[in-house]
């Protein structure tokens, strides 16, 4: 059966302007989707844009032997790092380089050496999904992202390979009402040496890079070596909610933070930041006050102004941290007692409140001013376009489905593994 989709106006090369194009003809990286073909084999559906490969699909069904995807060792890798699932997709990256081939002609090809720079020895990538048959799991749904990258780790991900033991402690700013917490494990000091190698790899303009780095390390690398590896962001939010209402803080532990003042006296002008005290400490904050940095004790602190300044306040105050919130506690008993590189927890009925509130305010903030007030027709079709449900149901109707998400990343030979969970209600088992 043959199905044929409404062809572009634009033509295939963008317009003609594909060979004007730094990174060359973007057409070339997708399938010419105008016709579709798909075919019923018993219980599978196969569908493709070539009556080709569903027959070659269709005669490895039948015991042919030929070139499948299912034979290639990063392929093989990848599955095994998903595990036994429901559902997965696996993006290899030896194919994606060729496909992208074209695109690194001319002027773009100076672009190349710093992705695969940046990206390391990354092979490939995969993603899960898997609904839970029995009560010992974690979950009652489990999502598992992997990036497969076998041998010594280099580029960005190699930032990530430091893995401690899950706490339930959080540190004590962190408020009992958070709405997300996590931990992150970053080897910062490995930062500099990172954005060098990168440099290195750029055919043109690495030496203005590395000028740069030769001006600044002797202020930033200091505050980079006593920095972390532990850092930590979580989200709370200010009732009754409104369009500003959440606020967002990471808080990085520095072992010796007289040598991080330097840091946000170089980079602090640079974002349009100016000092100013508070409580005894000095905070750089924006004009607007909206985003702040500082070092407060043991800690160097960015983010939404009003929450840098509530966690400053609570160094000393005594009040009830998420760490001593049962709830909390609770959810995040399936990762006692193991190693990870980072971890974390979130309520999505509190996020999604946030979210479905702060849509309504933004909405009726808009028709306070003529000229942005949006017809009533449209409003109806920007409802219907984004989904009824995000002003229909109820966090409280959500509250009886799901329960707190909690997740887990961590390293191996092969790569990461990033594990995702969808508990239960509270009250309910898995």
């Amino acid at each position: 059966t043959q199905i044929v989709e409404p062809e572009d106006d634009m033509d295939d090369d963008f317009g003609g302007m594909g060979d004007m194009m730094m990174f060359g003809d973007p057409s070339t990286l997708f399938p010419d989707l105008t016709k579709l073909y798909y075919v019923w084999d018993d219980s599978r559906m196969l569908m493709a844009n070539d009556v080709l490969a569903i027959d070659e699909a269709l005669g490895v069904f039948d015991g042919d032997k030929g070139d499948c995807v299912a034979d290639e060792d990063d392929f093989q890798a990848i599955v095994e790092m998903l595990g036994d699932v429901d559902g997965m997709m696996v993006m290899r990256f030896a194919p994606l380089g060729e496909l992208m081939a074209p695109m690194m002609m001319g002027p773009a090809g100076m672009v190349e050496p710093v992705i695969d720079e940046f990206f390391g020895s990354m092979k490939g990538m995969g993603f899960s999904v898997n609904i839970a048959d029995d009560a010992s799991a974690p979950g009652m749904l489990e999502a598992r992202g992997v990036v497969y990258a076998p041998g010594e780790k280099s580029g960005i991900l190699s930032l990530m390979t430091t893995s401690t033991m899950v706490d339930n402690t959080p540190p004590k700013m962190v408020p009992a009402d958070v709405i997300a917490y996590s931990r992150m494990n970053i080897d910062f000091k490995k930062i500099i040496p990172m954005v060098r190698e990168m440099s290195a790899a750029i055919p043109m303009g690495g030496q203005e890079i590395d000028s740069a780095l030769d001006m600044y390390e002797p202020s930033i690398k200091p505050a980079l070596d006593t920095l972390g590896p532990a850092m930590y962001n979580f989200s709370s939010v200010r009732r009754p909610i409104a369009a500003d209402s959440s606020s967002t803080v990471m808080m990085i532990k520095a072992n010796d933070s007289d040598r991080v003042h330097p840091l946000l006296a170089t980079v602090g002008p640079s974002m349009g930041m100016e000092p100013r005290d508070f409580k005894g400490e000095t905070i750089w904050s924006d004009d607007m006050q909206s985003m702040s940095m500082a070092v407060a004790g043991p800690w160097m602190m960015m983010g939404n102004s009003r929450g840098v300044e509530q966690s400053i306040r609570s160094m000393d105050a005594k009040g009830e941290s998420l760490g001593e919130n049962p709830d909390f506690k609770a959810a995040i008993a399936p990762l006692a007692n193991t190693e990870a590189v980072g971890w974390g927890w979130l309520d999505p009925v509190q996020q999604y409140e946030v979210q479905q509130q702060s849509m309504k305010a933004m909405l009726e903030g808009m028709g306070g001013f003529d000229e942005f007030a949006i017809d009533p027709a449209d409003q109806e079709m920007f409802q219907d376009a984004i989904g009824d449900s995000l002003f229909e149901l109820s966090p409280e109707e959500m509250a009886r489905c799901v329960g707190p998400m909690i997740w887990s990343l961590t390293t191996s030979d092969s790569g990461w593994t990033q594990k995702i969970w969808l508990l239960p209600p509270a009250g309910k088992a898995g």
